[in-house]
């Protein structure tokens, strides 16, 4: 807060919180909207809220150095909302000049959009899941994404979740997580689970060689998954085959699954 401006009432840290963090990467974006939740034990909800305002007020001269100023700002906004910083009605509070037209509006459709359109779990990711401090928190976030598709079975918007970790080096945990989770369902659940494999390779989201990552990380725990699925070694063996008909991962990996099934007491 001293570098925010410690001795500055509540609504200018709040503003020259957005201000700076809007300058900066999606990592210091992060910290910046838990700073906002946190110090929700320091100032009331007033302050906030004319914090906010000031900074909606101010978009314009804010892109000037920030071009893409008045998309951040809605980022911020969407996600306080989500954080209960900001009350969830805050867009139909603002005074109507400063979104009647120009950034102003531009702030609130996206906001809007933001809410209307997309889950909690998106919006806490608005900054990126590799935005997040921690191996642990990147895996939750990962597991989140994961149980709502195979949940909602919205492929586009999983897609969208997977590119939005911004997260390329642990693309293989997102591998794992989905093929898990189809083996633990079954079914459909298989097949949907390849779906979304196939789409991420098709979109360049993930890179072959965290695909194969993934794929054999899944492979290693057929052990403890079988614990629990007492068929998973039927289910992950269809699965893998359709992968490697696919395209998805090499035909090597069918040689290694029936090494591990060996291992396997039936």
């Amino acid at each position: 807060l001293v570098e925010l401006g410690a001795g500055r009432s509540g609504h200018e840290v709040v503003k020259r919180t957005l201000v700076v963090a809007m300058e900066k990467k999606n990592r210091e974006r992060e910290r910046a909207s838990v700073l906002l939740s946190a110090i929700t034990r320091v100032y009331g909800s007033e302050q906030f809220f004319e914090g906010f305002i000031h900074a909606l007020r101010s978009i314009d001269d804010l892109a000037l150095d920030t071009p893409n100023a008045a998309l951040l700002l809605a980022n911020f906004i969407a996600r306080a909302i989500v954080d209960d910083v900001l009350p969830p009605v805050f867009i139909s509070l603002v005074p109507e000049r400063l979104v009647a037209g120009g950034r102003g509006a531009e702030v609130a459709v996206h906001v809007k959009a933001l809410l209307e359109q997309h889950s909690s779990t998106r919006i806490m990711n608005v900054w990126g899941s590799g935005a997040k401090n921690s191996v642990d928190e990147l895996k939750e976030s990962v597991k989140a994404l994961v149980d709502e598709y195979f949940s909602a079975n919205d492929l586009p918007e999983a897609l969208r979740c997977v590119q939005e970790l911004d997260a390329p080096l642990f693309g293989h945990e997102v591998v794992k997580q989905i093929v898990y989770r189809g083996v633990e369902k079954g079914g459909a659940s298989s097949e949907a689970a390849l779906a979304l494999l196939a789409a991420l390779v098709k979109a360049e989201t993930l890179p072959a060689p965290q695909v194969h990552k993934g794929m054999t990380r899944a492979l290693l725990g057929l052990a403890d998954l079988c614990l629990d699925v007492p068929d998973a070694k039927h289910r992950i063996s269809s699965l893998l085959n359709a992968a490697v008909q696919q395209g998805l991962v090499p035909a090597t990996m069918q040689a290694h699954l029936s090494n591990l099934e060996t291992a396997i007491p039936a």
